[in-house]
């Protein structure tokens, strides 16, 4: 029993005399982990962000390139197939004309395909100026004088170029301005 008690207690004093003289050291390493630690984080968070620039979070929402030919056709699409319900609604007749204005704000989302959330300036019109001014029932908002008619709309269109029906559309909202939603809904039928 007193040899293991003197054991522990040179032991406990080489340990207490190596603690003391190698503080500075334990010291030194400690802030050298940390600083190992944060540069870590600090390189793993530009990482993070370099890739989400680059790969993107899968099925997230993104900016979409305005001035690209996908989305000029998505447009295309979706103020053609608005054209069509609001005839099949009965809210568009022959001295009518759709106004577009400008594509606010484009995003874009991987899907089964390329869902494309458009806002738009859009409208319907009977002003017989803005008519005589249309092409193939589309008047620019920048020369019909009847923008009171003129709101700002989102529409998602799916594109699938693989199938025989390219083009699927989804939801339609009003955003502000007059109420087109039902003229959409009451179209799709």
């Amino acid at each position: 029993k007193q040899w293991y008690q003197r054991r522990v207690a040179i032991t406990a004093g080489i340990t207490n005399n190596l603690s003391e003289s190698c503080q500075p050291i334990y010291r030194k390493m400690k802030q050298m982990i940390l600083f190992s630690l944060f540069m870590g984080l600090v390189a793993s968070e530009v990482k993070l962000a370099e890739r989400e620039i680059v790969m993107g979070l899968p099925g997230g929402i993104y900016e979409g390139e305005l001035h690209s030919p996908a989305t000029r056709e998505a447009v295309k699409q979706a103020l053609g197939e608005f054209k069509l319900r609001a005839l099949k609604s009965g809210r568009l007749g022959s001295s009518d004309s759709v106004i577009v204005g400008d594509v606010i704000d484009v995003k874009t989302q991987v899907v089964a395909g390329q869902k494309f959330i458009i806002t738009v300036r859009l409208g319907l019109t009977s002003d017989s100026d803005c008519k005589a001014k249309s092409q193939d029932g589309f008047v620019s908002a920048r020369v019909c004088s009847d923008n009171e008619n003129l709101g700002l709309h989102k529409v998602e269109i799916i594109s699938q170029p693989w199938m025989a029906v390219k083009y699927q559309f989804g939801e339609f909202e009003d955003v502000e301005g007059p109420e087109l939603k039902s003229l959409w809904v009451d179209g799709a039928n």
